[in-house]
């Protein structure tokens, strides 16, 4: 096992055989370094020590070692697998004048790995295998080759899926009129709105106008309504009061707004509008009277019954009684037909007496 050594006064390190312990050897720059035992490292003090007065016990006086046998190791590139007096007999060692370090030995190249053969030869085997159940697969079909694929046309003249059938939500018209109940009662204005005929349905935008143009002269809540959906200013006359029919009254009012009613885009949404406002607490009525009556002509329709039923085809009519300021009234009421659907077909001479 090799010794490792070193020189207290320049630093130097050496490597010795464990043989050269019990020895004392010289550094490079003149130094006395003794050997003591294997693995271990003795640093010597810098004023030199005279071997006279070093004693091992159990082991002969150190012989002198040559300064040129000692081979110095550089700082940080120690390796301790090195002996430099490896392979030297005792005969060369006993003075230390044939001590020479031997060179390191050198390494043995490494060899390149090649390509893995047996790699290769598995994936070009698999290869040929695949190929070969291919082409007995070609060889099995009748005629020895491919067989074109045929592909089916669709038939002609096939009608498309039938459509899904219409929900139908009033079958009759007792079924629609509950539901205008159900609405009122609910404060659903849109939902009060669909239950109107198609062709009732202008009908009520414009009356539902010619009420706002009416109120936005007393009521500033109407007056941001008409502003807002573009409902024309309307104007009272005397002269339309003559002879106190209001469904021509009513008529006339409409009239003067019904173009600008035809003008509104969303028309379920003014309707809801118009009747949120009408019955909301509010929305002050100056007079004390407009409102009011309003509100209780529309709350008497929740409550309202339906009898008398007569249905003719498309059509049917029937007869509302419902109570309005304690006064029980029983007033006409239309129906019609749509898809095999039934509306309420809303008229102005209907509840011209509410």
């Amino acid at each position: 096992m090799p010794i490792t050594i070193s020189c207290s006064k320049c630093r130097r390190k050496y490597q010795v055989s464990d043989k050269m312990a019990g020895r004392v050897g010289k550094c490079q720059c003149g130094e006395s370094i003794p050997v003591l035992s294997a693995g271990a490292e003795v640093s010597v003090p810098s004023q030199p020590v005279p071997t006279a007065n070093l004693i091992v016990p159990t082991m002969s006086p150190a012989t002198p070692v040559s300064a040129k046998s000692l081979q110095p190791v550089q700082p940080g590139r120690l390796d301790p697998l090195v002996d430099p007096f490896a392979g030297l007999s005792d005969e060369m060692m006993s003075d230390g004048s044939s001590l020479q370090p031997l060179a390191p030995r050198a390494k043995r190249p490494s060899k390149k790995k090649g390509p893995n053969l047996l790699l290769i030869g598995s994936v070009a085997g698999g290869a040929v295998l695949f190929l070969l159940i291919v082409i007995a697969i070609v060889v099995s079909l009748p005629g020895g080759e491919s067989q074109p694929v045929t592909t089916v046309a669709p038939p002609a003249n096939v009608s498309p899926p039938p459509a899904s059938p219409k929900i139908i939500r009033w079958a009759t018209p007792e079924a629609v009129f509950e539901a205008q109940k159900k609405a009122i009662a609910a404060r659903d204005w849109k939902a009060i709105y669909e239950t109107c005929s198609p062709s009732s349905q202008p009908k009520l935008v414009a009356e539902s106008a010619a009420f706002v143009a009416l109120m936005a002269q007393r009521i500033p809540e109407f007056e941001v309504i008409r502003k807002e959906y573009g409902i024309g200013v309307m104007t009272l006359e005397p002269s339309m009061f003559r002879g106190g029919n209001m469904v021509e009254v009513q008529k006339k009012l409409m009239a003067q707004v019904e173009s600008s009613a035809e003008q509104v885009a969303d028309k379920p949404g003014f309707f809801a509008r118009v009747m949120e406002t009408t019955m909301s607490d509010k929305t002050a009525d100056p007079t004390g009277m407009l409102l009011a009556r309003a509100r209780e002509a529309i709350d008497a329709k929740a409550e309202a019954e339906l009898s008398d039923v007569k249905v003719s085809g498309d059509r049917a009519t029937a007869t509302r009684t419902l109570s309005v300021l304690g006064v029980l009234r029983a007033l006409p009421i239309d129906f019609v037909k749509v898809d095999g659907e039934w509306f309420i077909d809303e008229k102005p001479e209907n509840d011209a007496a509410l």
